[in-house]
This record gives C-alpha cells, sequence and structure tokens, in this order.
C-alpha cells in the first residue's frame, strides 16, 4: 500500500518542488496530493487480494545542512493514506489507513551545473491499520514497522517560458527493519496474552521487497 501512494505522489512532486532551496541553504516545503489505485494482500484478514483505491497526503520539507562540509541535507516527510478495497466480486470491503513519518540525509555533488546527485540513509516508521467488513472474529489487523532505508535522488534545473523549473526524481529501497505481522487466525487476545510467537519479525529485501 505504501509503494503505490509514494509512487504516485513523488511523480506529482516533480512539477511542484522548486530547486532553489537545495543551492541557497533555503528551506523548501512541499504539500502534495495523490490518488490511484490500491492492490491489498492481508493474510491475517482474509486469503485472497483486494483492489480498490487510495487517497494520500504528504508534507515535505527540504534543506541543507552543514553535513560533509555543507554538501549534506535533510529531508522529513509526512504522509497519511487512506484506502477502500473490494474482493473480486464486491462482496467483502477492507477500510485501511496509515501515517508514517520519514527522515532522510543525502550527500550531494554536482557533476553539471544544471544537475545535483544525492544518495544517503533514511529511517522510517509507520503505524495503520485494515478493518475487513466479513472479518469474523478478527475483522482488524493492525500495522507498524521501522525500518533503515538506502535513497538516491537527482535533482536537473532548466527554464520553460522564461521560469526556473526543477525536475526531480527519488528512490528508496528498505533494506533492515522490524515488522508487527501476526498470523493468520491468531487473535489480538493471545498476542495480549503473551504468545508473541512470530508477531514480531525482521525484515529485509529477501522477505519484504519495497521500492519506493
Amino acid at each position: 500500500m505504501r509503494s503505490l501512494s509514494c509512487l504516485c505522489l513523488l511523480f506529482l512532486s516533480l512539477f511542484w518542488l522548486p530547486a532553489s532551496g537545495q543551492e541557497t541553504g533555503v528551506r523548501s516545503h512541499a504539500f502534495m496530493v495523490g490518488a490511484g489505485s490500491s492492490h491489498q494482500l492481508d493474510t491475517y484478514l482474509s486469503p485472497i487480494q483486494y483492489s480498490g483505491y487510495q487517497i494520500s497526503i504528504l508534507r515535505e520539507t527540504l534543506r541543507q545542512t552543514s553535513l560533509f562540509k555543507g554538501r549534506g541535507s535533510f529531508q522529513s516527510i509526512w504522509q497519511g493514506t487512506f484506502s477502500q478495497s473490494h474482493s473480486r466480486y464486491g462482496s467483502q470491503t477492507d477500510w485501511g489507513g496509515h501515517i508514517g513519518y520519514d527522515a532522510l540525509w543525502h550527500y550531494g555533488w554536482t557533476p553539471l551545473p544544471d544537475l545535483r546527485l544525492m544518495a544517503g540513509w533514511a529511517v522510517g516508521a509507520d503505524a495503520g491499520f485494515l478493518y475487513n467488513t466479513s472479518g469474523g472474529n478478527n475483522p482488524a489487523q493492525g500495522r507498524f514497522c521501522i525500518d533503515l532505508s538506502a535513497s538516491v535522488m537527482a535533482i536537473y534545473h532548466f527554464r520553460l517560458w522564461g521560469i526556473r523549473w526543477g525536475l526531480r526524481y527519488q528512490a528508496r529501497i528498505p533494506f533492515m527493519g522490524i515488522m508487527f505481522c501476526p498470523a493468520f487466525g491468531q487473535s489480538y487476545y493471545d498476542i495480549g496474552q503473551g504468545n508473541w510467537s512470530n508477531t514480531v519479525r525482521f525484515s529485509y529485501p529477501g522477505n519484504a521487497f519495497c521500492i519506493w
């Protein structure tokens, strides 16, 4: 769910974000809204995939720092999503939502006058829920994860119609983290009684690949 929404939002940001903040040290802020399709498979609630829509809101701050002798930058991102999805025949519905925060640090260099490349790392945390209208004794699922990620970014400046624009592409791959992941049929009552077997798991690209 997180991957689809962020790809949509970052596509919109290519046309939104001014690039002057990376050069002058002035902070740049962006507020973005995205909408797109959602495909969810949560085996705790149901063995089938649900498809529907998702709405996302993202707030970003990007500023230059004194790290790496002035070549460093700090980026903070708050994101919230809301989704509704249905089973293949429309008889069951999932309602979901989440809020997340990410802090990113990058080292930047300028191989060409109008091109800036950046690479670094990120720390992120997400919390959310998913509710199934036909879930029986286990109708809802809580979600929580913390991860470390590798991050890259490219910013290109150009002029069009006498206006200075910034074209940006950014990608991130979580490579290490912890997820709350109860098994199918495992009730929250049992978890509350101390049965934490396999509910908290270590994640890495081999078992939880994600590109952001």
